[in-house]
Formats: structure tokens, sequence, C-alpha cells
């Protein structure tokens, strides 16, 4: 039993199947389950129950999630303890965001990291993901924090979370359109209705746009708007409905004038991924701020699917 296995056995545990996680690990499944394999053998009991649709924790399971977890936490604060040069790393990290983690995740980030090196200098920058990985190409930033949608070759990206979509309109007009009450629509329930998207170079506007042809529908964009701060506001005055990440609003899940059903039919989720640029060389606070982000947004996504079952 190592620290790997402990890794590998948490993203099971958060993605809910094998496939899912080999996929974020970037390994293929045979290898993922010899290596649960070998951490079961060791423990000497199973960790999971494998059903049609994935997998789900045994009694032990849940149990040994607490310890693996705490055990990586733990095992990530120490190495930043004992690192004898905490105090000595000088200069600055340029950090590009799309808006929706700069709002919900990022700020708590930025302040662990100003924490643990007082005397870095991080630089934010937010953007759609076009303008980001435009930026990672040109040398402009260091780390792009962005959707996976249509990432460039010339980036090393990896996936650290995902989210579900929705939609996202007022009560009014999902009850003119003869919506409301319901909790989930599918893509083609949304030919002719008016949607609020991003621009063409934005990530998640990418994301939808493949899943709508797959599905064989138009989508009647009647505005194109990046920011998601102005896409809510003009949702919510009966502009259209914008087509979301459930993170981005779920702060309004109990606002009686808001009307937010998940798209399904098919499902469609959205990868967020942390990415540099392949010709260049991440210096070392810029590694020790992508540890950082890969570690905290676990919690973050945790709180996210709390939210979701609520609904």
């Amino acid at each position: 039993m190592n620290e790997k296995h402990l890794h590998f056995f948490s993203a099971i545990a958060e993605f809910g199947s094998f496939s899912a996680a080999a996929a974020v690990l970037g390994l293929d499944q045979p290898s993922l389950s010899r290596y649960i394999r070998q951490l079961e053998d060791d423990i000497g009991a199973k960790l999971f129950h494998r059903t049609g649709r994935g997998v789900r924790l045994t009694e032990t399971g849940e149990e040994f999630l607490g310890i693996a977890q705490r055990y990586l936490k733990d095992t990530d604060t120490l190495r930043h303890k004992v690192d004898d040069g905490r105090n000595d790393l000088r200069g600055s990290i340029s950090l590009g965001v799309i808006q929706f983690l700069g709002e919900a995740f990022v700020p708590d980030c930025l302040l662990k990291y100003a924490e643990m090196r007082p005397n870095m200098t991080v630089q934010v920058t937010g953007g759609g993901s076009g303008i980001i990985q435009e930026m990672l190409l040109s040398g402009r930033i260091d780390v792009g924090l962005l959707y996976d949608a249509g990432l460039s070759g010339d980036l090393v990206a990896e996936q650290v979370f995902m989210d579900r979509l929705v939609l996202y309109g007022s009560v009014e007009l999902a009850r003119r359109r003869g919506f409301d009450g319901q909790s989930e629509l599918s893509l083609p329930q949304l030919s002719g209705v008016p949607i609020i998207a991003q621009t063409r170079q934005h990530g998640l506007r990418r994301a939808i746009e493949h899943a709508a042809r797959r599905a064989g529908v138009g989508l009647n964009v009647v505005f194109e708007v990046d920011s998601l701060v102005t896409a809510r506001a003009l949702a919510r005055r009966q502009g259209g409905f914008a087509v979301v990440p459930f993170g981005s609003v779920c702060g309004d899940i109990d606002r009686p004038d808001v009307f937010m059903p998940w798209i399904g039919e098919p499902r469609i989720e959205v990868t967020f991924s942390i990415a540099t640029a392949r010709n260049r060389k991440i210096e070392r606070g810029a590694l020790e701020l992508v540890s950082l982000i890969r570690n905290d947004i676990r919690d973050f996504a945790k709180s996210i699917d709390a939210l979701s079952e609520r609904r």
C-alpha cells in the first residue's frame, strides 16, 4: 500500500466508476483495477460493490475513505511544513481562471497560498476559456483553470472537476413556456427556446453545441454573453434561459423567482482542467499553486454535490 493506491482509491470513490476515474487520472481501466485489487489484498477486504452503473463503497470502503483522505491531506500539509525554503521563495505567478471558479473556488485557494508563500505574488486574470488558452500559449500566464472542451494539443491539461449543466431562468418565463414544475428538461425540449449562451470561443459554448449536435437539436441563441453575472441577471429578467454549470448558480436554489431544472436526455456534464503550456517550464511556486488547487477542488466538488441533492 502506498500513496498512489490511496490517491487512485479516492478518485474512484469520488467519480463513482472506474472508467471515469481512469479518464481523469490518465490511466487505462485494467491498470486502475489492478491497483485497487492490490489495495484490497493489502487491507483484506473489498472496498467497492460493482454495479451495472458504476461502483459504490462497501462499509469497509466508507470507513477507509475517511482514513485515506486524511492521510493524503496530512501528507501534503507535511510536505509544505518541512520545506526549509518556505519563506525564501519570491517572485510572481500568473493565473488565468474562468469566471465561475474565479468567484466560487479560487479566492479560498489564493488565501491559503498567500499564507503558505507570503513572499510570492499571484496575478489573476479572468476570462473565457478561449482567452485563457490563448494567454497560456502566448506565455502571458503560467497556469490556467478552464473548461476542458477543445483544448489545444500544445497544452498539458489535467481534469480536476466535473459539473452538470442546468437551464437557468425566471419562473414566469418557464410558466409561459409550459416548463413550470419540471425538474429536468431534455435537449429536444429546448428546440426553439430562447437561449443565453457564451461566445463561440468559450469552452462551455463548445460543450453545449457538441451535445446539441449529437442530439440533433438546433439551439435558438438570442444573446451571447460570456459574463455569468450578466447572463444570470438577463435570464432572471426573462431575456431567455442561460445554460450554465449547476455550481455557478447553486446559491440560487432557494430563490422563488428562479427556475433551474437539470438538462437531461442526454445528461450534459462539463469538465474543468488545470492547464499549462507544454513548451514552457513551470517554476516551483506555480507547481505548488497547482497542487493546492488540485487538492482543494475535491472539497469544493463535494459541496456542490451536497447542494444538488437538495433539489
